[in-house]
C-alpha cells in the first residue's frame, strides 16, 4: 500500500479531486505515492503493511505492574484498524476498564455508580 497511487474517482467539477486533497495535506509524495500517514489514516487494515501500528490497552491489578511470574496483568486488548478507529475503540475500552462503585439507590437496591474519573470534566469524557 505505501507507494501506491491514489485513484481519481470523478472528473465532475462538483466533486473535489481526491489526489489534490491528499496532496494539499501532505499525504501524497512528490511522485504521487501515498505516504505512511495516508495509509495509517485511511487504509481499512493498515496493519497489513505496518503490523506494529496498533494500540494496546492493559490493566494491572494493584499499582505495581510486576514482571515474569509476578506480573499482575488482568486485561490485555490489542486494537487495530485506521488511527481514528484505534482512538475511538481505545477510549471506549479505557472507560470500560475504569473502576466503578456501587451505591444504595433510591429504590433501596445497590446500583452502579460511575467513578469521579468518568465525569464530564474528565479528560476521557
Amino acid at each position: 500500500m505505501p507507494g501506491a497511487r491514489p485513484r481519481r474517482t470523478s472528473t465532475r467539477t462538483s466533486c473535489p479531486d481526491p489526489v489534490r486533497l491528499l496532496s494539499a495535506r501532505g499525504l501524497v509524495g512528490r511522485s504521487g505515492e501515498l505516504t505512511v500517514a495516508a495509509v495509517l489514516l485511511f487504509a481499512r487494515a493498515p496493519q497489513r503493511w505496518f503490523p506494529e501500528a496498533s494500540v494496546r490497552v492493559l490493566r494491572y491489578r494493584g499499582t505495581v505492574r510486576g514482571t515474569g511470574a509476578r506480573q499482575r496483568l488482568i486485561h490485555d486488548r490489542r486494537i487495530e484498524g485506521p488511527i481514528s478507529v484505534q482512538l475511538a475503540t481505545a477510549r471506549a475500552e479505557i472507560l470500560d476498564q475504569l473502576p466503578t462503585r456501587r451505591a444504595l439507590g433510591r429504590g433501596g437496591q445497590f446500583e452502579r455508580s460511575d467513578s469521579s474519573m468518568r465525569t464530564p470534566g474528565s479528560r476521557l469524557s
